[in-house]
C-alpha cells in the first residue's frame, strides 16, 4: 500500500509540476514537503508564496501557523501563528484542529483558562479530537479541577488506547484525587507504550 500510493503520489507532483510549476498548490506541495524534512523556514517560505499566487488556498493559513510554531515558540512565532490560525476560522469556522491550536498558543503563555476554553471550542466541533481531550486534561489539572480532567483523560484513553501521552496525564491526575493504585497502572501503561514505540522512533531518526 505504501509503494502503491507513494506512486501515485509521485506521479500526481510530476503532473502538477509539468502543468503548473509555479502554482499555489505547487508552492503548497512543496511546503508539506519541506515540512516532511523538518524544514520549517523553508516551509514557512513556500506556504507565503502559495498565498501570494492565491490567498484563497483551502488549508493554507492553518499549515503556515503550525510551521510558524514549530519553528519557534517565542512570542513572534505565536502571535505569527495566533493570526494564521485566526484567518483559518475566518475561511472555515469548524476547523475544530485551528481552535486548538489556538488553545496551545495560550497554554504557552501560560493562559490555562484561556487554553481550556480553545479545547473545548474544538471538542464541541469534533469530540473525537484525541489531543483536544488530552490538553483540555492537562489544563484541568493544573487549574485544581482532577475530576472533571478524568473525564476528559478516561476519553482520550478509550478513543486512543495506545497513546502514551494520554495515560500518563491519566495518571496525573488520578494522583492528584488520591487513587494511587489506578495512578501506578496508568504509569505503567505509559511505560509499557512508551518502550514500544521507541523502535519506531530510532528507525524514524
Amino acid at each position: 500500500a505504501y509503494r502503491a500510493y507513494s506512486d501515485l503520489a509521485a506521479r500526481a507532483l510530476a503532473n502538477l509540476a509539468s502543468a503548473a510549476p509555479d502554482s499555489a498548490e505547487m508552492h503548497q506541495v512543496l511546503a508539506q514537503a519541506a515540512a516532511s524534512q523538518d524544514d520549517f523556514a523553508g516551509a514557512i517560505a513556500q506556504y507565503r508564496k502559495a498565498l501570494e499566487s492565491n490567498p484563497q488556498l483551502p488549508e493554507v493559513h492553518y499549515e503556515l501557523g503550525q510551521m510558524a510554531l514549530a519553528n519557534s515558540q517565542a512570542e513572534p512565532a505565536r502571535q505569527e501563528a495566533e493570526k494564521e490560525f485566526n484567518l483559518s476560522l475566518a475561511e472555515d469556522p469548524s476547523n475544530a484542529y485551528a481552535h486548538y491550536m489556538l488553545g496551545e498558543i495560550a497554554w504557552l503563555r501560560s493562559k490555562p483558562q484561556d487554553a481550556l476554553a480553545s479545547y473545548e471550542r474544538a471538542l464541541a466541533l469534533d469530540p473525537g479530537l484525541v489531543d483536544a481531550h488530552i490538553a483540555a486534561g492537562k489544563a484541568l489539572v493544573l487549574l485544581d479541577r482532577p475530576a472533571e480532567a478524568l473525564n476528559q483523560l478516561q476519553e482520550a484513553v478509550r478513543l486512543d488506547p495506545s497513546n502514551e501521552v494520554a495515560h500518563y496525564r491519566l495518571g496525573q491526575a488520578y494522583r492528584k484525587l488520591g487513587r494511587a493504585q489506578d495512578a501506578d497502572r496508568e504509569q505503567t501503561a505509559f511505560r509499557q507504550l512508551r518502550d514500544s514505540h521507541e523502535p519506531v522512533r530510532a528507525l524514524y531518526q
